[in-house]
């Protein structure tokens, strides 16, 4: 009888045990839920995204203002600063041509690209007038608060500074300056937005250097004309220079696959003399180099 009651408290306490544990377990489960969405909307509202612009507004002009190099690269994202042939030159190229006042009224744009789901990311293009030495300069930023796969992108990813206004701002990692006119220009190649698929051929064959267009086969040109017509999401672009070749480099997206774009442009015709393409899984990003000697092998039988 004894044995028959020890067990039975034995089973009490167990079952109690079980309860208690479970609820503690359900309770962590509720925890991270909340935790997650509160993560994922954690720049949703137009409110947090003008709040970020403010502030990285503010430091961006300190910095400016003191020509403090060190403070500006602070703000630039880890993955950024991978990208970037020479930020010290970028930066010095941006104290030499601009004398910055200040900010010139309190002002700033904000738009958002980004993802709520289960890796929450948010890429915000931003802009603002600044007063230089009398004369109004026009600044435009991205800046990554947050991408849960992979922290090395949050922070600043590119600057652009114009004289004229907004129009045709465009963003690579670091300081947009005026050498990379020629390669960037080959973006336009690659959204081909006014061009047909029939005309498509007619169109690869006016932007590429003949040796480049002479090593496609049919099926990578195939594949080429169909990934140019289906317009895929740009995103993070960053470029390097090689051998007298300026490599543009494009992350991009399209029904759900990940793929890095690279085009060669020769910088006595400006021509594209090389095209290559990787696809990749998702948080990673392959080398300059894998990238490079990607070729198009990738591209068949995804598009």
């Amino acid at each position: 009888m004894k044995h028959e009651k020890a067990a039975v408290i034995i089973t009490s306490i167990a079952l109690l045990t079980t309860s208690f544990s479970g609820c503690a377990f359900f309770d962590k489960m509720v925890e991270d839920a909340a935790e997650k969405a509160d993560a994922s909307m954690k720049y949703y509202s137009k409110d947090d995204q003008l709040e970020r612009a403010q502030e990285m507004k503010e430091d961006i002009v300190k910095c400016l203002k003191k020509e403090d190099k060190d403070g500006l690269k602070a703000l630039f994202s880890e993955k950024a600063l991978d990208r970037i042939d020479d930020i010290d030159e970028e930066l010095d190229y941006v104290f030499e041509n601009y004398e910055i006042d200040g900010a010139k009224d309190d002002d700033v744009s904000c738009s958002d690209k980004g993802d709520t789901g289960d890796y929450p990311w948010h890429m915000f293009s931003c802009s603002c007038e600044l007063e230089a030495s009398g004369k109004t300069i026009y600044l435009s930023w991205l800046d990554v608060p947050q991408y849960e796969k992979d922290t090395s992108y949050e922070g600043l990813y590119s600057l652009y500074f114009s004289e004229k206004d907004y129009t045709d701002m465009v963003h690579l990692a670091g300081v947009y300056m005026p050498e990379f006119d020629s390669v960037y220009e080959k973006v336009d190649f690659v959204t081909a937005k006014s061009v047909s698929l029939d005309d498509m051929e007619d169109h690869i064959e006016d932007n590429f250097t003949e040796e480049c267009f002479e090593d496609l086969d049919k099926d990578e040109l195939k594949a080429l004309k169909k990934m140019l017509n289906a317009h895929p999401q740009q995103y993070f672009r960053w470029t390097t220079e090689k051998d007298g070749v300026r490599y543009l480099f494009i992350e991009m997206y399209s029904s759900n696959k990940e793929f890095a774009l690279c085009l060669g442009v020769d910088e006595d015709s400006d021509l594209i003399c090389h095209v290559s393409f990787v696809k990749y899984d998702k948080g990673y990003v392959p080398s300059n180099k894998e990238i490079i000697k990607g070729g198009l092998d990738d591209l068949v039988g995804n598009f």
